[in-house]
């Protein structure tokens, strides 16, 4: 008497067949038609589309606080040679002073 499996012989996997034809071993790419792919396609677009607009306001807060920056310096610059121009001037009215005396 013979023994017969009562199921049958699991097909085998791609990943455990080789690829050794060059076959892309995931399996055939799914039709675009599918609603499934087509939401995920749909999420991925719209993560990628508010990840470009977050490091397009992240841009823009940079360069206006590399502005404001460059202006700060630009008048701390200008009042430091306000006051060095004051400070020659004192110095000046200093040395005529201490030559009337």
């Amino acid at each position: 008497m013979a023994i017969l499996p009562t199921t049958p012989p699991a097909a085998p996997r791609a990943a455990d067949a080789g690829t050794s034809d060059g076959a892309d071993p995931s399996g055939p790419t799914p039709p675009i038609h599918d609603p499934n792919i087509r939401n995920v396609l749909a999420e991925e677009q719209a993560y990628e589309q508010r990840a470009s607009e977050r490091l397009i306001v992240q841009r823009q807060r940079f360069d206006l606080n590399n502005e404001r920056r460059a202006e700060l310096m630009r008048e701390e610059g200008a009042i430091r040679d306000l006051l060095m121009a004051d400070l020659k001037n004192e110095d000046a009215y200093l040395k005529k002073w201490i030559e009337l005396i």
